[in-house]
C-alpha cells in the first residue's frame, strides 16, 4: 500500500482499493507539537524544556534579587529594635549626666553606619589576601574534579538525578540560613556577654553585604571564571544547556560568614557547631546539583573573608564602647538565691 499525504488530506493507495481518507487536520499535527506535549518515544519537547528552564532560571534570579532585600529590611529591623535606640543602659551622651537613657537616633545612625563600612573597608586587608592564597588551590582542584564527582549524582543519558539523599535534607539546606540568623538575632538582645552581643550585631550588619557580594559576583561571574559559573546538570532544567548563577555559592557563603565570624571569636565551641552545618548544606547542595565542589569552596571563601573582616570590626566598636561610661542597671539574684537589683558604673 502506498501512502500519499497532502496538507489537506491523505491519499491509501492499495493495489484492491483506492480510499480518500478524511483530512488529518492541522489541529491534531498542532496539538502535538504544543509545549508539553509528550510522546512515546521522547519525553516532552525540546521548546517546552528551554521555555521551562528559562522561567525556572528567571525564577532563581528575582528569587536572589528578594533574598537581597529581605536582608536588608531584617537587618534594619533587627538592628534598631537590638542596637541601643531601645536599650536603656546605654549612655546618653552627655559627659556630665550619668543616668539611664536611650541613645540619640543620630548616633545610632552614625555607628550602624560606620560598622557597615568598617566590615567593608576590613576586606581589603592583608588578611584577605592569606585566606584567597590559602583558599585557591582547593578551589582549582575542585575545578579539575567537577564533572567526574557530579556524575555520581546525575544521569546524564537519562537527564536524571541519582542516589540523592530525602528531600527534607535539601529543603533544610535552603533554609539554613534562618538558624544563624535567628542566634544572632537573640544575642544580640539578651546576650550578657558584651563580646557575644557585638559579635551579633555585627554579623547581622554584615550578612547583607556577604548576600549582595555574593549576587553581584554572579553576574560578572562570566567574565571571571568562564564556564565555571554554569550550575551543574539537573533533571530539573534544560538537558541542552547549563543554567548560570553557580559560582559562588550565596547560601555556603552566608552560613560560613557565620562559622568564621564566631568561630574566630569564641573559639572552638561556636566554629565546630557552625562548621557542622556549613559542611552539611555544603554535601546537601552538592548531592542535589544544585553546586559543583569548586563553587561551594568560593562561597565558603567569601564567607570566611567577611568574617573575619566583621571580627575585626567588632574589636574596633568594643573598643570605642570602652571609652564611653555607661550607667547599668539589672536584676539579679544574691547568695541565698533572693532577687536583687545590680547597678554598675563602667568607664
Amino acid at each position: 500500500m502506498a501512502i500519499l499525504e497532502t496538507e489537506n488530506r491523505t491519499l491509501r493507495l492499495g493495489s484492491d482499493n483506492c480510499a480518500i481518507a478524511e483530512p488529518r487536520t492541522l489541529q491534531h499535527q498542532a496539538r502535538s507539537n504544543l509545549p508539553g506535549s509528550f510522546s512515546r518515544n521522547r519525553g516532552p519537547s525540546l521548546r517546552y524544556q528551554e521555555r521551562v528552564s528559562a522561567h525556572v532560571v528567571a525564577d532563581h534570579q528575582s528569587s536572589n534579587i528578594h533574598a537581597v532585600v529581605r536582608a536588608l529590611i531584617c537587618s534594619l529591623v533587627v538592628i534598631f529594635t537590638t542596637a541601643g535606640a531601645f536599650d536603656p543602659n546605654r549612655y546618653t551622651g552627655n559627659e556630665r549626666t550619668i543616668k539611664p537613657g536611650f541613645t540619640p537616633p543620630g548616633k545610632l545612625l552614625y555607628t550602624v553606619g560606620q560598622d557597615m563600612v568598617g566590615v567593608n573597608l576590613n576586606v581589603l586587608s592583608f588578611s584577605t589576601f592569606k585566606i584567597v592564597v590559602s583558599l585557591f588551590p582547593f578551589v582549582l582542584v575542585g575545578r579539575m574534579v567537577d564533572g567526574r564527582l557530579q556524575s555520581c549524582f546525575y544521569d546524564r543519558v537519562h537527564h536524571k538525578n541519582i542516589c540523592q539523599l530525602d528531600d527534607a535534607c535539601r529543603m533544610f539546606a535552603k533554609h539554613s540560613l534562618v538558624f544563624p540568623c535567628c542566634l544572632a538575632g537573640a544575642l544580640s538582645f539578651s546576650a550578657r556577654d558584651e563580646d557575644v552581643k557585638a559579635t551579633s550585631r555585627m554579623f547581622i550588619k554584615g550578612l547583607p553585604f556577604v548576600l549582595l557580594m555574593s549576587n553581584l559576583i554572579k553576574r560578572f561571574d562570566v567574565h571571571i571564571v568562564g564556564d565555571g559559573c554554569l550550575r551543574p546538570w539537573n533533571e530539573h532544567f534544560s538537558r541542552e544547556k547549563r543554567a548560570r548563577g553557580g559560582w559562588p555559592s550565596g547560601h555556603l557563603a552566608s552560613v560560613s560568614y557565620a562559622a568564621a565570624l564566631y568561630g574566630h571569636r569564641f573559639g572552638a565551641k561556636w566554629a565546630v557547631p557552625l562548621g557542622a552545618l556549613t559542611v552539611a548544606v555544603g554535601v546537601s547542595f552538592l548531592n542535589c546539583n544544585r553546586h559543583y565542589i569548586s563553587q561551594i569552596l568560593a562561597g565558603v571563601g567569601l564567607g570566611t573573608i567577611y568574617g573575619v573582616a566583621a571580627s575585626k570590626q567588632v574589636d574596633f566598636r568594643l573598643a570605642q564602647n570602652r571609652k564611653e561610661y555607661c550607667f547599668t542597671a539589672e536584676l539579679d539574684a544574691d547568695h541565698k538565691g533572693f532577687p536583687a537589683m545590680k547597678f554598675g558604673v563602667s568607664f
